[in-house]
């Protein structure tokens, strides 16, 4: 139903929202399953609407992404599940070499479009349970944080998955430099006004994991370039 509204061509302001503010593609729109709740007298309404799939792909919950800047909060899930058990996007994952974590919704599904195998972190905090689900797919991570500015806080909420990550066996790294100023708020908006920089990071992230790994064959972070 929510998918269906998105595609009619009948809400054009979803559908500049999606394409024009956040750059995001139809293709990736169809393979996130996004749509688009016009009943304004619903808890999604006015909002695009994706589902959270465990890695089984089973849907455990619905959430949406307000249009407009006066509609609050900016994001909203459906209540009555623990969304701290579950990784946004990790129904899409494939064996790789490393994945890419991220905090919002919008910032996996724009680098899942770049090219890299990503996920989101459900909330602030990740659970020693949700991030051993990573290896299912792969048992090296980089955390990608989101600017400083606005959020000051944003690279120490970051920097407190690495230990939960390496508690459960998954190898995580941070970049030495996300940012090259404070002009990007977060992966998503880096990845459309400087996706050089994003892509170098990542890259460097990736090679040090490579180092750490040594005499290993199986990690190899060409698999992941763009």
């Amino acid at each position: 139903e929510y998918a269906a509204a998105l595609h009619s061509g009948e809400y054009p302001e979803a559908q500049r929202y999606l394409h024009e503010v956040r750059g995001i593609t139809h293709s990736t729109a169809r393979r996130w399953e996004l749509g688009y709740c016009a009943d304004e007298f619903t808890a999604l309404g006015g909002r695009i609407t994706f589902p959270t799939r465990d890695f089984s792909r089973r849907i455990v919950s619905m959430g949406g992404r307000s249009v407009s800047p006066d509609l609050n909060p900016k994001v909203y899930y459906l209540p009555g599940w623990r969304k701290k058990r579950y990784l946004f996007g990790s129904h899409l994952l494939i064996r790789c070499p490393f994945v890419v974590i991220v905090e919002g919704q919008f910032d996996a599904m724009t680098l899942d479009q770049c090219g890299y195998p990503c996920v989101a972190v459900m909330g602030s905090d990740l659970s020693p349970l949700a991030a051993a689900t990573l290896l299912i797919w792969t048992d090296a991570a980089v955390v990608y944080p989101d600017n400083t500015v606005p959020d000051e806080k944003a690279f120490t909420k970051a920097l407190a998955w690495l230990p939960v990550l390496e508690s459960v066996g998954v190898q995580a790294v941070f970049p030495n430099r996300p940012y090259p100023d404070a002009t990007c708020a977060d992966p998503d908006d880096l990845a459309q006004k400087n996706h050089g920089w994003l892509r170098d990071q990542i890259m460097e992230c990736g090679k040090r994991l490579h180092s750490g790994r040594a005499g290993d064959d199986g990690l190899n972070i060409e698999e992941v370039s763009v």
